[in-house]
């Protein structure tokens, strides 16, 4: 163990190079120790700490059990904050995110058929909903369905891509935002703040960026 004096350089360094150099500072100076049980340390050094002994301390895959298992009681205790989103933007999001950028993506694995191209996206397309028809219930499924073959036989007979946004906004409304209202009240309590992206990023500098 290192036993000469080891300078926290106070006042030079950025806070996290002092931070760790006096939890260095304090192991070495106060540990006397020559075995050492393996340990799992969850926080901040010279903060807030959770220990947890790891007693086969070979067994790599053990601490990484206790690891998931902390981050997972963390993430369903620690505040939130809540993004909101007007309908139109979420319905643009989505059009560019898996309609447009989505065909395009396909379009570069068929450099040489454009036909082979658009209908591995259509396939994609088509078989994304397939997955979720239990939870949309046949009848919604069906009409889903047919609104995005619809809309997909526009985009390849024009390129127009508008004709998704009816699907879309079908799912958003009888699908997704019922599932978010839930999940919403479900959290209120460690809702410490929500927004739309102008305010969440404001509030987030206040808050929990510090220099």
């Amino acid at each position: 163990m290192h036993r000469d004096p080891i300078d926290p350089l106070p006042g030079r360094g950025d806070r996290r190079e002092r931070t760790a150099r006096a939890a260095v500072l304090e192991h070495a100076t106060g540990e006397h120790r020559r075995h050492f049980p393996t340990l799992l340390h969850v926080g901040a050094p010279l903060g807030r700490a959770t220990v947890v002994p790891a007693e086969h301390g070979g067994d790599h895959a053990l601490r990484t059990d206790v690891l998931g298992a902390l981050l997972w009681r963390r993430r369903h205790e620690a505040p939130l904050v809540w993004l909101e989103d007007s309908f139109e933007n979420r319905v643009t999001r989505i059009l560019g995110d898996y309609v447009i950028n989505m065909q395009a993506e396909y379009a570069a694995l068929h450099p040489r058929d454009a036909q082979a191209g658009f209908s591995a996206f259509a396939e994609y397309l088509l078989g994304s909903l397939q997955r979720i028809h239990k939870r949309l219930g046949g009848e919604r499924y069906q009409q889903l369905d047919g609104l995005m073959r619809e809309a997909l036989e526009v985009q390849q007979r024009t390129g127009d891509v508008q004709a998704h946004r009816r699907w879309i906004e079908s799912l958003l409304t009888h699908y997704y935002d019922p599932m978010y209202v839930y999940q919403r009240e479900s959290k209120d309590p460690r809702v410490v703040f929500s927004g739309e992206q102008q305010a969440v990023t404001e509030w987030l500098r206040e808050h929990c960026i510090s220099e």
